[in-house]
């Protein structure tokens, strides 16, 4: 009921296999707390609904089946995803093109999805976005025994007072909120996850605790947690994402023994080994068809290929086209230069008639043996 006031709003991902209880404990449990505060939506929904539906206002999203069973499905979540993202900030804003003019909408909205499959694909959702994953199928017997406990007290005027209480609470759990942020970041070196859960954990410790959580208190609650499954933690950076990409095109070489058919990768590994192994593809033939291609290996100084580099060229034209469509598409350059090591080149030859800009990566950040 307080997502407006947030400075960073959280969201959730509800998962777990068919039966096992993932859709009683959204509509139960999320719909019956969040009250009138939340919107209900279900798969089908598409962005441009749900933003006029949210307007300016601060509500909940809950959205059940988010599945994205096919590829209409799930350009459709992909464009709902991309509102969540601009909800996370506070300062965030979408304007739209009208008729009259434009229109500005606020989108303050912290999202809950429930599916058996996260849609959770980018890097910048899974920052956003905290995946709860239920365990399996429990006793029947054990289920009855909690619905009934649940529906004794949650009721009507139980989530009033419950909603009444956090909103009372409200200055208190925005500083609680930044208590946690900071010992969530010392612990993980990661201000983004600290955002992300400090302001979940300052929720949580606001359901039994009035008083703002002491510093001590709240560092000593965070080194408990295991911060391991988190999802945002494994996120692989985009420009190891980038260089993977590329690594993994495959070429078809020509050779003595035929067509061949190889990775820049393998083709990488080929050049700096210098062993031909009764391989077809030699490495001067991995050299020459590299080089073509705008990817060139040197040695260093001391004619040593492990501790030598692989340059990209900055222009190459079949480089660009097999980023088309990726994130990286419009400036790899910049995105590559953000590995270990790596370095800008004004000019490199990559052959009598290529000579261009390029990054320049040591190999060993290329090849991981």
């Amino acid at each position: 009921p307080i997502c407006g006031a947030l400075k960073w709003r959280p969201h959730i991902w509800l998962t777990a296999g068919a039966g096992t209880g993932k859709t009683w404990v959204n509509k139960n449990i999320l719909h019956r707390m969040t009250g009138e505060c939340g919107l209900r939506m279900e798969g089908g929904t598409t962005e441009a609904g749900l933003r006029e539906l949210i307007g300016n206002d601060a509500l909940c999203v809950l959205f059940d089946e988010a599945e994205g069973e096919n590829e209409r499905e799930q350009n459709k979540m992909e464009n709902i995803l991309h509102l969540m993202r601009s909800a996370s900030s506070s300062d965030s804003m979408i304007a739209k093109g009208t008729g009259n003019g434009a229109k500005v909408y606020r989108t303050r909205s912290m999202f809950a999805f429930c599916s058996i499959v996260p849609q959770t694909e980018h890097g910048a959702d899974k920052r956003r976005v905290t995946v709860l994953r239920l365990g399996r199928k429990i006793d029947s017997d054990a289920f009855q025994e909690l619905e009934r406990f649940y529906n004794e007290f949650a009721d009507s005027d139980y989530v009033g007072r419950f909603q009444a209480r956090m909103i009372k609470l409200m200055p208190q759990i925005l500083k609680s909120i930044d208590e946690f942020q900071r010992a969530i970041t010392r612990k993980l070196g990661r201000r983004d996850m600290g955002d992300q859960l400090g302001a979940m954990l300052g929720g949580w410790y606001h359901i039994k605790y009035d008083a703002p959580v002491p510093p001590e208190i709240a560092a000593k609650i965070v080194e408990m947690i295991s911060f391991d499954g988190e999802q945002g933690l494994e996120t692989t950076p985009d420009e190891i994402r980038c260089l993977q990409h590329l690594t993994s095109i495959q070429l078809r070489v020509e050779t003595e023994s035929g067509i061949q058919t190889r990775t820049i990768g393998e083709l990488i590994e080929c050049v700096r080994d210098q062993i031909f192994q009764n391989d077809p593809v030699t490495c001067s033939i991995a050299d020459k068809i590299l080089k073509r291609h705008g990817i060139k290996v040197e040695p260093d100084a001391s004619y040593n290929y492990e501790n030598g580099s692989v340059f990209f060229s900055t222009s190459a034209t079949f480089i660009s086209a097999n980023l088309r469509g990726t994130p990286w598409a419009k400036d790899y350059k910049s995105v590559l230069k953000r590995i270990d090591s790596a370095d800008y080149v004004r000019q490199k030859r990559f052959g009598s008639a290529l000579k261009t800009p390029a990054v320049s990566i040591p190999i060993s950040n290329v090849l991981f043996d």
